[in-house]
């Protein structure tokens, strides 16, 4: 509902009386606006977000300072004509390309439980229940039955059991195969909607690590675009027209509220506008997941909490959004006019005119309500109401950190940057002092003041390969050398501007090592091993961080994908042979859930997979049971992880190897033996034993023969 938003004082004497909607007052003019309750209210949420945008002001600036530095790979103070060598942005672009590579792969996890009511789950049990019952069942146990009544009721409570444990195992097994199924589905829907987002998910995952590296700290904002509904999912969402088709709403409204001048350019935009959307024969609206990436500094906690990650103590937190007027409009329905506070692009309070609403969403676990509300806008943008998903954190932010600290007066962890930033400084000043050095050491000659007119001066400081010099100052019998004589340097100490050690510190702080940064100087092989190592471990720490983070996110959009979508929507995406619950989104979320498979979203080491595979593969194929399919798998997945495994592999055909050598045996029935071979018709290629060499275990990379 739209409303006339008179501010803080009813002016012109008019009166109110109660409205027919909570929280209103309407007028003598018949139109409703705030009660003094509501404004007040509203007052009070702006003013407790920006109280604790304020307790946090010196980490937010600590922020927009690590990221100026890690842009100019310098302090503000340092001269744009002073030597900068950016080890900074070099460190970030080389942590995000080791811990983030590719889209993670969402894999359904299924809740350990005692599936079994009767079976004891030993493959014996079942056989003799089995043999129980097709022995009693059988004409010749029904004929002798019948001859002996006494021996068959005696016989009865073995059949009772037998068929009891069958059921049993039959129920539970639909029971898991539905499940199973019911995670296939889950993950189908979960990598369709992180490749649906535009700008991809992978895209702004990434950005997302170099944020967190650059920062200390990252968001992921969960969120679920719905058909009808709106979002402020600014940077991304699913590819439609959504926003074609507010900004056209929202033009046709200024047009019939007489807003819009009918010769003026909006009115041209919106007709534009309408043609093109008139052209298309289907407007796409679609609704799903979305992924949304906040900045660092657009999320506010509140002052009680204890730890971001799992928002440990933590009652509210606040989103802040930088829009134009135009943009309120459309995506909450709400025409702001003039009554907001002006914010410029930086988001520091604008001296001339009003480009910018500064609006917070925020987020009351306590209540259960999110309230959203604009800067010097005396009424809500929307009602308050339940978050659009429903979590069990209850936040829709998931935070990414990887320098956590434990500090009772400052929850935010420090950044990679701030962490080597006086390493970069001192490098960057040992580096100006050598340049200024061996400027200061260039050609210098010293003469006696007025010995050497100007003339002879230019001729001493420009001349030229071979040329003969005359000078007016030089007389018959003069030495050259009595005139002027070679400026004595002070020599260049390469100890004194060694860095050396500046890049030891990176290494120990962030465990970036001079190796990864550029070619070393000096370091042994031994060393650089040794360092590689440290910097190894340090990224396996926080490829876990961000697995973790990754699986808290997929865990949580399978609960709202259960929440949200229905049969149709998922049959669309999923495929026809799809599951979907009919059970509440409890229970499924109690029994199943998808997290993220480990190290899935980061660079393999594929040499070092594959050779781990190679080793333990000769004690797999001796342990009973184990799948070749399965075997198969693991190779293909880890020479190339764009093989479709699906049409490669198929049930109940024989190896390549076998079929050739029955083929062969076929064509060579009857005949000699010595005309198939050396070795009859098992004469196909075998792949080679390993040798010696340098993998692990004396091994090479030479695949190992099985059989």
């Amino acid at each position: 509902m739209e409303v006339e938003n008179l501010g803080d004082e009813v002016t012109g004497g008019m009166t109110e009386t109660s409205s027919s909607v909570p929280g209103y007052v309407t007028g003598d003019d018949g139109k409703e606006r705030p009660s003094p309750e509501l404004t007040a209210l509203v007052k009070q949420i702006i003013g407790d977000i920006k109280a604790r945008e304020k307790h946090f002001d010196k980490q937010f600036k600590r922020m927009k300072s690590d990221m100026e530095f890690a842009k100019r790979g310098a302090d503000k103070g340092w001269g744009e004509d002073n030597y900068v060598v950016n080890l900074a942005q070099r460190h970030v672009q080389q942590r995000v390309a080791s811990l983030y590579a590719k889209n993670p792969t969402a894999v359904a996890k299924r809740r350990k439980t005692v599936d079994y009511k009767v079976w004891d789950g030993k493959a014996t049990s079942l056989q003799q229940a089995q043999q129980i019952i097709a022995m009693l069942q059988s004409p010749d146990a029904i004929a002798m039955g019948m001859q002996n009544p006494m021996a068959a009721m005696a016989m009865m409570p073995q059949l009772e059991q037998a068929m009891m444990l069958i059921a049993d195992v039959q129920e539970a097994q639909q029971r898991i195969m539905m499940l199973n199924k019911l995670g296939q589905t889950m993950e189908c829907l979960f990598r369709y909607y992180i490749n649906e987002d535009v700008p991809t998910f992978k895209l702004q995952a990434k950005q997302l690590v170099r944020r967190v590296v650059t920062t200390g700290i990252g968001y992921v904002k969960l969120g679920f675009q719905r058909i009808m509904g709106r979002s402020t999912a600014m940077q991304t969402q699913i590819a439609d027209f959504r926003s074609q088709v507010a900004h056209a709403e929202r033009l046709s409204q200024e047009l019939a509220e007489k807003k819009l001048e009918p010769d003026s350019a909006e009115v041209e935009e919106l007709k534009l506008a309408m043609q093109a959307l008139q052209a298309k024969k289907d407007v796409l609206i679609r609704e799903g997941l979305v992924f949304d990436f906040p900045r660092a500094t657009a999320i506010i906690p509140d002052l009680d909490t204890m730890s971001i990650k799992g928002w440990i103590g933590t009652r509210r937190v606040a989103q802040k959004f930088l829009f134009s007027p135009a943009k309120v409009r459309e995506i909450y329905g709400v025409d702001v006019k003039e009554e907001y506070t002006g914010y410029n692009k930086n988001g520091a309070v604008a001296k001339k005119g009003k480009d910018f609403c500064l609006v917070y969403e925020d987020y009351d676990k306590d209540s259960g309500l999110m309230y959203t509300v604009c800067d010097g806008y005396c009424d809500f943008l929307e009602e308050p109401a339940a978050p659009p998903v429903e979590l069990e954190q209850f936040f829709p932010f998931f935070p990414l950190s990887f320098n956590d600290l434990e500090d009772e007066d400052d929850i935010f962890p420090p950044s990679d940057i701030s962490l080597i930033r006086h390493a970069c400084m001192e490098t960057n000043r040992g580096r100006e002092g050598l340049r200024q050095h061996r400027r200061a050491n260039q050609p210098k000659y010293a003469v006696v003041k007025g010995r050497l007119d100007d003339a002879d001066k230019d001729t001493l400081a420009n001349a030229v390969a071979h040329q003969v010099l005359e000078f007016n100052a030089m007389n018959p019998g003069d030495k050259i050398g009595d005139i002027v004589q070679k400026f004595e340097h002070a020599g260049i100490d390469p100890a004194l501007y060694d860095v050396g050690p500046q890049m030891d510190d990176i290494l120990r702080a962030v465990g970036s090592q001079e190796a990864n940064l550029g070619p070393t100087s000096g370091a042994t092989a031994t060393e650089s091993s040794i360092a590689e190592g440290s910097r190894l471990s340090s990224q396996a720490s926080a490829i876990d961080d961000l697995d973790d983070m990754l699986s808290l996110l997929a865990r949580a959009a399978s609960q709202v994908m259960l929440a949200e979508l229905n049969q149709e929507t998922v049959n669309k995406i999923a495929g026809p042979g799809a599951v979907w619950p009919s059970m509440s989104e409890e229970e499924i979320a109690d029994e199943l859930w998808l997290e993220i498979a480990a190290g899935s979203s980061g660079r393999p080491n594929k040499a070092m997979e594959l050779q781990n595979l190679q080793t333990i593969t000769p004690m797999l194929i001796q342990v009973p049971g184990i799948s070749p399919n399965w075997l198969a798998k693991q190779f293909i997945t880890r020479l190339d992880d764009h093989v479709d495994l699906d049409e490669a592999l198929l049930d109940g055909m024989p190896s390549i190897t076998a079929m050739n050598g029955m083929q062969q045996a076929t064509a060579n029935a009857g005949g000699a033996p010595e005309e198939q071979g050396g070795e009859g018709s098992s004469n196909a290629p075998k792949p080679a034993a390993n040798k010696a060499g340098s993998g692990p275990g004396g091994q090479s990379g030479a695949m190992p023969a099985y059989g």
